[in-house]
């Protein structure tokens, strides 16, 4: 999008392409059921992925890595202190 349409008091993320080329693919491909609903990680039929998608994954890569199990939001907290 251009500077002069992004609406004020929303956040906006910068996109990797191949996410995106993944997105539209699923669009074209379920024309008549996808839900164009502005979620870019979302399932194929648009719908967004609900916390347990990505909770299960996070958890998984704390105990592969040995790391401790602390909260996501706590990662937040820390990146806003470090930087």
């Amino acid at each position: 999008a251009y500077l002069s349409e992004l609406k004020k008091g929303y956040q906006y993320i910068l996109i990797d392409c191949m996410q995106r080329k993944v997105y539209e693919k699923n669009r074209r491909r379920r024309s008549g059921t996808f839900q164009d609903l502005n979620y870019i990680c979302c399932f194929t039929y648009g719908h967004p992925r609900s916390k347990d998608f990505h909770w299960r994954h996070y958890k998984k890569l704390l105990e592969d890595n040995g790391l401790p199990d602390i909260r996501w939001h706590d990662l937040r907290s820390t990146f806003c202190t470090i930087y």
